[in-house]
C-alpha cells in the first residue's frame, strides 16, 4: 500500500518529497539532493517551492528539515532520473495512481463545496428575513399592520435571497 498522498496547495496538485523518498526507500537527504542536482530542470515550467519543518528527536530537541512540493510534471521528471529499480517502479505506478485519483476527486468535492455554499447563504438570508420579521406567520401589532406585513416580507425575502 502506498504512503503517496496528493494535495492541493494554492491551486495546484502537489506531493511531499519526503513522501517520495519513503516510498523510494531512500533517505529524504538523498532525495534532495537529487532535486538539488536537477533544479534547473525541474524549475523549467513552474518554480520548485520548497519548506522547512521542524523534526522532534526521542531524546528532545530537534532540527530543520527542508523538503518540496512537487507538482505532477516535477515528481514524474525525478522519478524519471531514478534507476528502474522494482521499487522505483512501484513508487512511479503510485504516483501516477495518486495524480490521477487527486484529478478525479478535486471536481467532486468542487461541487460539494459549492452546494454547501449555496445551503449557507440561503440560511444566512432566512436568518436576516426573521431578524426583519422575527413574529413571522403571526399578527403584526404597533406601525406594522397584518396587510402591510403581507405586502412588504415577500418583497424583502426575494431582496435577501
Amino acid at each position: 500500500m502506498s504512503n503517496l498522498t496528493v494535495t492541493e496547495r494554492n491551486g495546484i496538485l502537489v506531493v511531499d518529497s519526503r513522501l517520495i523518498a519513503q516510498e523510494l526507500g531512500i533517505e529524504h537527504h538523498t532525495l534532495l539532493k537529487t532535486i538539488d542536482k536537477y533544479s534547473a530542470r525541474l524549475e523549467a515550467k513552474s518554480p520548485l517551492r520548497f519548506e522547512v519543518d521542524v523534526v522532534k528527536r526521542a531524546q528532545g530537541g530537534g532540527f530543520n528539515t527542508r523538503y518540496a512540493w512537487l507538482n505532477e510534471r516535477q515528481a514524474t521528471l525525478l522519478m524519471t532520473y531514478s534507476r528502474n529499480t522494482q521499487q522505483v517502479l512501484d513508487c512511479k505506478d503510485a504516483l501516477v495512481d495518486a495524480f490521477v485519483k487527486a484529478k478525479q476527486l478535486i471536481p467532486a468535492q468542487s461541487q460539494e463545496i459549492e452546494r454547501l455554499k449555496l445551503e449557507l447563504q440561503v440560511a444566512q438570508a432566512q436568518a436576516a428575513v426573521d431578524a426583519i420579521f422575527p413574529l413571522s406567520g403571526r399578527r403584526y401589532h404597533g406601525a406594522f399592520s397584518w396587510g402591510c406585513k403581507h405586502a412588504v416580507e415577500p418583497f424583502a425575502r426575494s431582496i435577501l435571497v
